[in-house]
């Protein structure tokens, strides 16, 4: 009995002296709980901080090797020395040898790799081919457009050179410049070569195209006529006096 008295005696002192400390407690979880919130905000900010910074180094360093390829094109190594450009087609290095030669005549490679770039798709009733971006069995290739022979528009009749080459002009115009490679023109992307892209393969292809109809119709159903006098082309061997180039085209 004493010793329960004494303990209830004893009881108001205890918690006079534990609860300011159980208090004290709970206030510091709070605030440390308080605190760890604004750490992990404050990170989260620096990280985003951080990797905003590292976009901005990113596009400064693409942009300075960008300008130090514009830099260092064999345009400007044309401009140092031009005697060793006296090999390539017109004395400019940017038109790669192993592709045309001094001559500007295309090697045996470019154009088999032209030829590569466009694909028989028709039938012996109705000729048609389609012209591809890059070699037509690579990853990656595509149908830049399509072409008939100008004949499929008389369903074989005779044709006349102006209404024949109308159709060919037009099926030329209407594929136009193909967007991926007007961009890598634009842009001035290096080829395999080191060069500066002007499209050659691409022109040089469309260019076969052209060659292709003129063909067509000429084995199918062009009239006998003389193919120049036809396409008025016997002024352009003229010169502004109306005397003859000097040599003969045969």
């Amino acid at each position: 009995m004493q010793l329960s008295i004494s303990f209830r005696s004893s009881l108001p002192v205890l918690l006079a002296l534990l609860l300011p400390a159980a208090f004290a407690g709970a206030n510091s979880t709070g605030d440390s709980n308080l605190a760890n919130v604004r750490l992990r905000e404050e990170n989260a900010r620096l990280l985003q901080e951080i990797a905003k910074l590292r976009a901005q180094l990113a596009e400064s360093q693409h942009s300075q090797v960008l300008e130090l390829a514009q830099m260092t094109t064999p345009e400007d190594a044309l401009l140092e020395d031009d005697e060793d450009c006296s090999s390539h087609c017109h004395g400019d290095c940017g038109i790669e040898v192993l592709q045309i030669d001094k001559h500007c005549r295309a090697t045996a490679d470019f154009t088999a790799s032209t030829q590569a770039k466009i694909v028989s798709v028709g039938t012996s009733t109705h000729p048609k081919w389609d012209l591809y971006n890059i070699k037509s069995w690579k990853p990656g290739a595509r149908v830049v457009g399509s072409i008939d022979c100008p004949c499929s528009a008389s369903n074989g009749s005779p044709m006349d050179a102006p209404t024949a080459l109308s159709h060919i002009i037009g099926q030329m115009g209407a594929m136009g410049l193909d967007v991926d490679i007007a961009k890598k023109i634009v842009q001035k992307k290096i080829d395999k070569f080191g060069h500066v892209r002007k499209g050659a393969e691409y022109v040089a292809a469309l260019g076969y195209t052209a060659v292709i109809m003129m063909n067509c119709w000429q084995r199918t159903c062009a009239p006998s006529e003389n193919l120049l006098d036809a396409l008025s082309l016997t002024d352009l061997l003229q010169d502004e006096d109306g005397s003859k180039v000097g040599w003969d085209c045969g």
